[in-house]
């Protein structure tokens, strides 16, 4: 470990910088959720977030996983697997959802602070004064350090798993990866901006990938393999490469087909469903972040299928259902931008109430004082809103965000066209952040 605590000082101004920008412009649109440490507040990230995932078991049913495996809530049964659930909750796009980074990650761990088993300990202190999962040094060490302080778990350093209660060992496990994602130096950024340049969707290639950008355990022993690994190293041999990959490997195989079937860890435990990796296309399931325009045509499915669509047809009951009334002008009583909101409010956020005009929506939300939250003109993943006012208001729900590409993915209805308004579509952000649309944000309700 000594060349890797030499090499650490020499990057820190760097990717201090970097850090910053990349976590403005990329995680921020991609999490509707504050991470744990935001404003230093220590309650549990999965209570806060209450996130909602597929589930392999049914919704992904006749789905194929694209990464070679699924990536499941587990039992807990050990650290690695506290490890697992974390990223696969924490909803980072091309990270959560794919099990051979998730491998990838682990396999390092195990190396750095497992004893090349899955029993991590997030306690460890080595001889060489590096610290935690990661076994972080330098400034790194400081930070991490300074939150266990602010968690109350400073006493524990250098302790044995066996002598640490579960729920402080959950506590850790949860800062220390708050901690390298959203606080430390812009490594763990790094990586996951050059995740498409290894050789290949394999845990041995993250694994490789993870050692040289944020592990940099450089002077030891073994060899990197992925050439788009090596693109970003120092040249030369790093520590234990070689056991990473085989440890990647092994963690993959353990727990990426695994069935889900099993109870949730405290730091889980309010976890809605599970994600079901590469699925693109889940109807009318929420996908933690926001979704992408396929994923939200398929979202929209389900409502597009309904029938009847006019409550007064024999065996409809969208009236006492969705509040949906009749709309004489319309196709159908769904072929309106209102009735999907109303559909979308009682499915999703569980209130269910008749509405106005389009144009009135936001504020009758808001009104209602039902939990419904002002977002002013400023789109959010799952947000109501309403743009304009009288018979030419309309209202949708964003689905998507992508402010990279300077897009929004919304889902809505209208009558104005054919039955295929009632769908997703991509429209440009700038649109969107005009004065013309207010929202009304659904975080409380749906619980993202």
């Amino acid at each position: 470990m000594r060349m890797k605590r030499q090499k650490l000082s020499q990057r820190l101004g760097y990717f201090a910088v970097f850090m910053v920008l990349a976590l403005q412009a990329v995680f921020a649109p991609l999490l509707t959720s504050s991470p744990a440490f935001a404003g230093r507040d220590l309650s549990d990230k999965f209570v806060a977030s209450d996130i909602w995932f597929y589930d392999p078991g049914e919704t992904c049913s006749g789905f194929s996983a694209s990464h070679g495996g699924i990536v499941t809530i587990l039992n807990g049964d050990n650290v690695a697997e506290k490890v697992w659930n974390w990223f696969a909750s924490a909803g980072i796009a091309t990270v959560s959802e794919n099990p051979n980074v998730i491998a990838g990650i682990i396999g390092n761990l195990m190396t750095e602070s497992g004893g090349g088993t899955f029993n991590l300990n997030p306690f460890v202190v080595s001889g060489y004064g590096y610290v935690g999962l990661f076994q972080a040094g330098g400034g790194r060490r400081d930070t991490l350090k300074k939150y266990f302080t602010e968690a109350g778990l400073d006493s524990l350093w250098g302790s044995s798993l066996s002598s640490v209660s579960e729920t402080d060992i959950d506590k850790a496990v949860d800062v220390t990866l708050t901690d390298l994602v959203y606080e430390d130096d812009g490594s763990f950024m790094t990586f996951v901006n050059h995740l498409g340049d290894v050789d290949a969707d394999t845990p041995e290639a993250y694994s490789d990938l993870f050692l040289v950008v944020v592990e940099r355990a450089v002077g030891g022993d073994s060899p990197i393999l992925d050439s788009g690994a090596k693109k970003l190293s120092d040249g030369g041999d790093y520590q234990g490469s070689e056991n990473r990959r085989k440890h990647a490997s092994e963690a993959h195989q353990a727990f990426a087909r695994n069935s889900g079937g099993g109870s949730v860890t405290t730091i889980q435990d309010d976890t809605k469903v599970i994600l079901c990796s590469g699925t693109s296309f889940a109807p009318g399931v929420i996908v933690s972040g926001g979704m992408t325009l396929e994923e939200a045509k398929a979202f929209m499915e389900p409502y597009r299928s309904i029938t009847p669509r006019n409550y007064h047809e024999s065996g409809g009951d969208i009236l006492s259902t969705w509040h949906i009334n009749d709309v004489g002008s319309c196709t159908s009583d769904l072929e309106n931008c209102v009735a999907f909101v109303q559909y979308f409010i009682c499915e999703y956020a569980q209130v269910c109430m008749g509405l106005g005009d389009g144009g009135g929506v936001v504020a009758q939300l808001l009104d209602a004082n039902l939990g419904f939250i002002d977002g002013g003109n400023t789109p959010r993943p799952y947000a109501v809103f309403s743009r304009g006012g009288g018979e030419h208001g309309h209202t949708g729900v964003i689905l998507g965000v992508d402010e990279e590409r300077g897009k929004v993915i919304i889902g809505e209805a209208g009558c104005s066209a054919s039955y295929d308004f009632s769908n997703a579509k991509e429209k440009e952000l700038s649109e969107f952040q005009s004065s013309s649309y207010h929202y009304a944000y659904t975080d409380n309700l749906i619980g993202l």
